[in-house]
């Protein structure tokens, strides 16, 4: 578990450091990696927010679309594989200053399709939106690099 966390870490270390679009994670954390899923915890700051004040959706969807593919690399396989399918329901806005939980899990791992799913909650436990996503990894044997 130790080295999964480890790999999950040094990938947000790197986004917080981005010059493109990736800076967007500089108040992401890792919680929690195991076999197939992850725990992360996203501060919501003004550089976030959309023209109405709340986070701005699109960058819920980018986050699940980047936790579904960190919790997919603690898999046996170590794969990131392509994004085919990425849908996401929103339930309510987030707030400035609120912290968003986001817990992602593979579902399943075939030989060539995974099917990953994301729950962002505030720290409230209220729910702020769902994400399915579906993603091509190629051959179980290799790994992507």
């Amino acid at each position: 578990m130790a080295t999964r966390l480890k790999v999950l870490r040094s990938m947000v270390s790197s986004m917080k450091i981005s010059k493109g679009f990736d800076k967007v994670y500089r108040t992401l954390d890792v919680v929690n990696a195991s076999e197939g899923r992850c725990t992360l915890e996203w501060k919501v700051d003004g550089e976030l927010l959309n023209m109405q004040g709340t986070m701005h959706g699109g960058l819920l969807s980018s986050v699940i679309d980047t936790a579904t593919t960190m919790a997919l690399t603690t898999t046996e396989t170590g794969v990131r594989g392509v994004s085919l399918e990425l849908s996401v329901s929103y339930m309510r806005a987030a707030k400035l200053g609120e912290t968003l939980m986001i817990e992602a899990l593979c579902r399943k791992i075939g030989n060539t399709i995974a099917f990953t799913e994301s729950t962002i909650t505030n720290q409230d436990g209220q729910l702020i939106a769902t994400g399915k996503h579906t993603k091509f990894i190629g051959s179980k044997s290799r790994k992507d690099s």
